[in-house]
């Protein structure tokens, strides 16, 4: 992970709306994709208020990890709002 990617996610972890596996983004739908069918087993968003963070993870398995990973923060964010 970059490290603009990893400055952007320690500021805005707080504000996770939700996590997205496959290509569903708008930015994912409007693009222009080879093999999309592939790419829908290995992409993710991660949605803000504001944006999403499109990404793409080298296998299915680790896409799986990220999701679950990045799905966990946002219920720990939820359960400290209760």
């Amino acid at each position: 992970m970059s490290l603009s990617v990893r400055a952007m996610l320690s500021e805005s972890t707080a504000d996770i709306m939700r996590v997205s596996a496959g290509c569903g983004s708008d930015v994912f739908v409007n693009k222009q994709m080879r093999d999309r069918e592939q790419k829908e087993k290995v992409c993710f968003s991660i949605v803000f208020s504001d944006r999403s963070l499109d990404l793409e993870a080298i296998s299915e398995e680790e896409r799986n990890r990220w999701v679950e990973r990045f799905e966990w923060l946002r219920k720990q964010k939820s359960k400290k709002e209760v």
